[in-house]
């Protein structure tokens, strides 16, 4: 057979099936996914071949087993195993795999596949900064991913959803609004994009998390649906060497998670990794944002990300319709939402345009941002506008202006001065406005 088939491709454990046991019958042996694979799985692959070359990546997640470190080393003294130049170094069945194996007995470093062509560039730059030290060259054509989505939105997205996580004795974490919110999200997907053809995911760190977005899932996704996006909700280690068009990410991260359940995310960088990567066209964390970007580490620095992914992609937005008119407005309106101040760049209050319109309620404040003109005592630019502020506060409005050298040469002053004024005076219009009616 070799003869005429000289490339062969098979799992590990079908080898004793497929193939007889000669050693040296291949000239080499590629083990693809070799931080997946185990070292005793590897041997009947190795054994057969002159040659290895062992791919894979240490990032992501190794094999699963459920041999405990203990038991592993009692049993590595029962066959010689324990020497300390082979055991834990090289060779432990628990946590070591032939990948690596493969870089000790290398005593080299690897060589880093660094090109990345499958996702779009902020899904896998994310991974890129966390877990590769930025060494990756994304080189994806973005032509071979959905185009159905706008050229200004990012290809993460944040819903922020709270609930609260419950984990029962002897039992895995999970997070219920958080999974009828997921069910939403896919539901959402599914009818948005029923005339594209695409592929869809859900991916957890926590199986009972799984099961209950399966459970919601059923009723409401067709069985054609289900296998023409091949969906699937699962633990990160089903989705390792796979992925799929849009990928929604369930962290169960919110209230009531323990302290243990938060340590072990933090120590499963991996299982991270593997999450957040599967995506090619889009990524949807469905979470608690607040909770995160107050926790540590990995669920910190995601959770950052991906808001400073909003916040770029409102900005280009806001430039693409025309919205700012100066760098001082762009600048300003940046540092608005990154201490998530909501206001509306060029809403109209009657027959005037602000520059930003804070609206809560009753209270309306018109930020703007004042050139060179507007100060200038004897300057037309600046009688308009004091008119123009009188007939503004007419209609109920508040006017807040701010220079534009203030905005350049200290922003955080003048952000200051807009949260200040808002918080001084917005109470006074809701207690007014909060007051019983003659008539209740």
């Amino acid at each position: 057979m070799l003869d005429h088939f000289p490339l062969w491709a098979t799992t590990s454990l079908s080898a004793k099936r497929a193939l007889p046991l000669h050693g040296g019958m291949y000239d080499f042996v590629i083990i693809d996914e070799a931080s997946q694979c185990d070292i005793p799985s590897a041997l009947p692959i190795l054994i057969r071949a002159k040659h290895a070359i062992i791919i894979g990546d240490p990032r992501q997640l190794t094999h699963v087993c459920t041999v405990s470190q203990r038991l592993d080393w009692v049993l590595s003294r029962k066959t010689g195993f324990s020497s300390s130049h082979l055991y834990p170094s090289r060779f432990r069945y628990s946590d070591k795999s032939i990948y690596k194996c493969a870089v000790v007995a290398l005593e080299r470093p690897p060589i880093l596949l660094d090109e990345h062509f499958r996702s779009h560039h902020d899904i896998i730059n994310l991974s890129n900064a966390l877990f590769y030290r930025g060494r990756l060259v994304i080189l994806t054509d973005p032509t071979k991913l959905l185009s159905c989505f706008g050229p200004t939105e990012p290809a993460i997205r944040w819903v922020d959803t709270r609930g609260q996580v419950v984990r029962p004795p002897g039992g895995s974490a999970y997070n219920e609004i958080e999974a009828k919110r997921v069910a939403d999200e896919v539901t959402h997907m599914v009818d948005q994009l029923h005339n594209e053809t695409f592929t869809l995911g859900v991916v957890t760190p926590f199986s009972r998390q799984q099961h209950l977005i399966n459970e919601y899932l059923q009723s409401r996704i067709e069985p054609s649906v289900w296998e023409s996006t091949k969906l699937i909700a699962a633990t990160a280690h089903k989705f390792q060497g796979d992925e799929r068009d849009i990928m929604i990410f369930s962290p169960v991260v919110s209230e009531g998670i323990k302290a243990g359940t938060l340590y072990w995310l933090a120590e499963t960088p991996n299982l991270f990794n593997v999450a957040i990567s599967r995506a090619r066209s889009l990524l949807i964390i469905v979470g608690n944002l607040a909770y995160c970007l107050q926790s540590n580490g990995l669920l910190k620095q995601m959770a950052e990300y991906v808001h400073h992914l909003s916040i770029e992609a409102e900005l280009r937005r806001a430039e693409a319709e025309s919205l700012l008119a100066s760098l001082a407005e762009k600048r300003l309106y940046q540092g608005l939402l990154q201490r998530e101040v909501k206001v509306t760049p060029k809403w109209r209050a009657g027959p005037y345009e602000t520059d930003f319109a804070y609206m809560d309620g009753d209270f309306h404040l018109d930020i703007e941002c004042d050139g060179a003109a507007y100060h200038l005592e004897a300057g037309r630019q600046r009688r308009q506008d004091m008119v123009r502020d009188a007939r503004i506060r007419q209609l109920g409005w508040e006017v807040l202006r701010l220079p534009a050298w203030k905005i350049f040469d200290d922003l955080s002053d003048c952000l200051n001065q807009i949260e200040n004024f808002i918080s001084r005076k917005r109470p006074a219009i809701h207690s007014i406005s909060n007051l019983p009616h003659a008539d209740d």
